[in-house]
């Protein structure tokens, strides 16, 4: 199997090592696009939260849990559900009558825990559960966010990323092999040059366009190399001739 010249394989190397970057790119994009869109909604899930907590303090009970979580849904689109702390739901939105069960988790803490789940019917939601304590007694408090907008801007994010990053790897490979060419270009030239020097011509030499770099170290070598063979093929014309020796009869 033919192998790849040194051009092709350093455009390899060029481009691999560019997608490597621009998946990891990509990725970072992603991871703090996301990061940032779910520290927003968790902030507006804790503010409201902390408002529930501190208007609950006012008028009986039913009223103050009902009306808090009917304000949730239908004027800040949240969703919201309120329980006692043996888990009887005290208040809950109307979305949410068939499915306070998977809302409230068993175990909330007295911080605010977040994290996402899927509600059938319902979709992609953000949960803020809490445990907190209005009026000397605990309840747990449950408010819940769609992530619908978040999710379909994160999905036109990886759409356009996938979009792009083909056309990216074109174009740089497309500049990879340009450069390579043009990094290789001396090389062809001393080895055209090279190719000139015969027997005949061993005074010629190489030039040398920058003695420190790689190339300029190849051709010094090279001319060294030609130099000892000069010096050789002198020693061998200034040697005199070996004597033939008579091969006939010993006495002719």
């Amino acid at each position: 199997m033919k192998r790849f010249s040194i051009r092709w394989r350093i455009t390899l190397w060029n481009t691999a090592a560019f997608a490597i970057v621009l998946l990891g790119f990509g990725i970072l994009v992603y991871v703090l696009l996301r990061q940032t869109h779910y520290d927003q909604v968790d902030r507006l899930l804790r503010s409201r939260a902390t408002e529930l907590v501190d208007e609950a303090g006012r008028g009986t009970r039913e009223q103050r849990f009902q009306s808090l979580v009917h304000d949730l849904s239908g004027h800040l689109e949240m969703l919201g559900v309120v329980t006692d702390a043996k888990g009887n739901v005290l208040a809950h939105a109307d979305q949410l009558e068939s499915t306070t069960e998977q809302v409230v988790p068993e175990r909330v803490d007295s911080t605010y825990d977040f994290d996402s789940i899927t509600l059938p019917g319902l979709g992609h939601m953000r949960r803020l559960a809490a445990a907190v304590s209005i009026d000397g007694a605990p309840y747990k408090v449950v408010l819940l966010a769609d992530l619908e907008h978040v999710d379909e801007e994160l999905a036109l994010v990886i759409k356009s990323l996938m979009l792009t990053a083909p056309i990216t790897l074109a174009v740089a490979a497309g500049l990879a092999y340009l450069l390579a060419r043009k990094a290789l270009a001396p090389v062809e030239q001393l080895r055209q040059l090279a190719d000139e020097i015969t027997a005949a011509r061993l005074d010629r030499r190489l030039p040398v366009s920058n003695s420190a770099d790689e190339l300029g170290l190849l051709a010094q070598t090279i001319n060294s190399m030609i130099g000892r063979l000069e010096q050789s093929f002198e020693e061998v014309r200034r040697s005199p001739q070996m004597p033939r020796t008579n091969c006939g009869h010993p006495f002719q």
